[in-house]
């Protein structure tokens, strides 16, 4: 599997000259190779795939088309919110090779820039970035403030049907109930929506257990602070912050953390 990784986008093809001697290296796209490459990944040892992705993506930047094509396939799986095979490892070894890369233009550089700021944000292992939010009462509160063992950060929109499937897996987890009914874990819920309205006309909906607030004027849309083109995205912080789990949807993977 690696020798087909590697060189599925750098191949050889013989150009002879008149004397039938001289090799000129040409490169092709393989894209049966790139999603077996993908696929790969899925239960990754990120610093070997790191390391053949960057491999791959140096081989197809010798031919502008190929890069183009390249980045284009690879673009969905690793950086889509929405992909199985989302990586951030990945996804900043491919957005680095962009804004490395002769052929991309400053409009699409530019572009890659703001993406590459928004996945280094809140890594595993990096305290969360702070923010301010508005309480059900109109008082202006901030995340670090927050005193337990473990935060769990749920942004959400009450309208939305993957919010309201991970609602329910939520109140379902003994784990989870008994560790916020304990205190030692809280519950942050985030409206990011602009319909001050729609948050509120939903609220008897949510546990009274979880702490409710509402991302007022987009502030964390636009200012970059946290990934959330898609909705629900989860967040579990240690006593101090640190990002534990980032953008996990995995109930078990939760319950695994706030069990030790």
């Amino acid at each position: 599997m690696v020798k087909i990784i590697l060189t599925a986008v750098s191949f050889f093809a013989v150009a002879c000259t008149a004397d039938n001697q001289k090799q000129i290296p040409k490169v092709g796209y393989d894209e049966l190779a790139l999603k077996e490459f993908v696929f790969a990944t899925h239960n990754p040892n990120n610093d070997k795939s790191a390391k053949r992705l960057d491999s791959l993506l140096a081989d197809a930047s010798k031919d502008s088309i190929v890069f183009s094509q390249t980045v284009a396939y690879l673009d969905e799986p690793f950086g889509s919110p929405n992909s199985a095979y989302r990586n951030d490892s990945l996804y900043v070894v491919l957005l680095e090779a962009k804004m490395k890369s002769p052929w991309i233009d400053s409009t699409v550089r530019e572009t890659t820039k703001g993406h590459l700021h928004l996945v280094m944000q809140n890594q595993p292992g990096t305290v969360a970035n702070d923010f301010t939010y508005e309480s059900v009462s109109g008082i202006k509160k901030n995340l670090h403030d927050l005193k337990a063992k473990y935060t769990l950060l749920y942004f959400y929109n009450p309208e939305c049907p993957a919010c309201k499937e991970m609602k329910t897996a939520l109140t379902s987890s003994a784990t989870i109930v008994q560790k916020v009914n304990t205190g030692e874990l809280i519950i942050l819920a985030i409206y990011t929506d602009k319909d001050e309205n729609v948050w509120l006309k939903h609220l008897d909906e949510m546990p009274k257990e979880w702490i409710h607030g509402r991302d007022q004027d987009e502030y964390l849309y636009k200012n970059k602070i946290y990934d959330l083109r898609a909705i629900p995205t989860l967040y579990l912080l240690d006593a101090d912050k640190r990002v534990l789990l980032k953008d996990c949807m995995d109930i078990h993977k939760i319950e695994e953390h706030i069990s030790r």
